[in-house]
């Protein structure tokens, strides 16, 4: 019996050995299972962070696309400014150049109307004169008469 005793006691001890093992083997299954999820949460969270990297790269590329439209836009209407000062100072020359000429002429017809007047002038002191002339012819006619 005493082997009896001893195997049923070595039985046990296999036993709750078999078990520890078990158990043993269920908590590193567990902590498995827990440090997997670890690591698949840190693998999302490192998917969100590069989705988030990826997004801000993609705004910064949106944004760097904008400033350069603007600039375009900016260069485009300094043109367009400048090509409208070019025009707007070329006309200025035109109308000063027509202004120019417009005051020649002016001056032309001035001195030719003074030329006229003065002639008109003489041409009244003239008639005038002669004027004058008749009257005294006649006041001696009467006189003489």
């Amino acid at each position: 019996m005493a082997e009896s005793g001893n195997g049923t006691n070595g039985m046990g001890t296999v036993i709750e050995i078999l078990r520890e093992i078990a158990a043993e083997s269920r908590r590193a299954n567990d902590r498995l299972d827990r440090m997997e999820a670890r690591q698949d949460r840190a693998e999302q969270r490192q998917d969100r962070m590069e989705q988030r990297q990826d997004r801000v790269e993609q705004r910064q590329d949106r944004m760097e696309q904008r400033q350069d439209r603007v600039e375009l836009n900016l260069a485009a209407l300094a043109q367009i400014v400048k090509d409208g000062f070019d025009r707007v100072d070329k006309s200025i020359q035109e109308t000063n150049r027509r202004i120019d000429d417009l005051n020649q002429f002016l001056r032309l017809q001035i001195g030719a109307m003074r030329g006229a007047l003065e002639h008109d002038d003489q041409r009244f002191a003239v008639h005038a004169r002669l004027e004058d002339s008749e009257r005294r012819i006649e006041a001696l006619e009467k006189k003489t008469a």
